[in-house]
């Protein structure tokens, strides 16, 4: 493969960085849409008490333009 991660593997990636820091589904959800124009991780805070900076870290990892 020439590198490229698709949205599905990165979605999964996301949910394995969450799930390394103890949170769950029922705290944080990861969705993977795609599209005929592109892609898009949609990510869903379901726990106020989550540190939005540590989520908006990890999620941001994953951003391309």
């Amino acid at each position: 493969m020439d590198g490229y991660e698709t949205v599905t593997e990165a979605a999964a990636s996301v949910r394995a960085a969450f799930k390394a820091r103890g949170w769950t589904s029922r705290q944080v959800s990861v969705r993977a849409d795609s599209y005929s124009m592109g892609s898009a991780l949609r990510i869903t805070i379901k726990d106020g008490t989550l540190p939005l900076h540590e989520v908006k870290a990890i999620a941001e990892e994953k951003e391309s333009i």
